[in-house]
């Protein structure tokens, strides 16, 4: 079995930045995609506002914080999620969009993700 160390996630909305805490937080390199970059860096943006109420409160350090943020890379979309290992959609509940993500994440992705 393969080793996942790059979860790719699309979309950067509420279900998919909570994707991409909890993974980042986990350990894994996270790649962040939305319809285009400044989504994905609002998405992040949210994150870390998350992380910090769990700073404010004493649930996380501030170290672990900026450790979890750093793995999380923004990219402009889905081309740019190649490199992950395993790929998790979090788009809009729309069938037909979720048909042409899947499609674009087939050709994104490595055969073996």
């Amino acid at each position: 079995m393969k080793t996942i160390e790059i979860i790719g996630v699309l979309g950067a909305g509420q279900m998919g930045g909570g994707i991409a805490h909890v993974a980042a937080a986990a350990g894994y390199r996270v790649l962040l995609a939305d319809t285009d970059k400044q989504r994905a860096e609002a998405g992040k943006g949210r994150i870390d506002t998350f992380m910090q109420r769990s700073v404010d409160k004493g649930k996380m350090e501030a170290a672990d914080k900026q450790a979890a943020l750093d793995r999380i890379t923004c990219v402009d979309g889905i081309e740019d999620l190649g490199e992950s290992d395993f790929a998790i959609e979090a788009a809009t509940e729309s069938i037909e969009l979720k048909k042409r993500l899947f499609r674009s994440l087939d050709r994104a992705l490595k055969k073996d993700a």
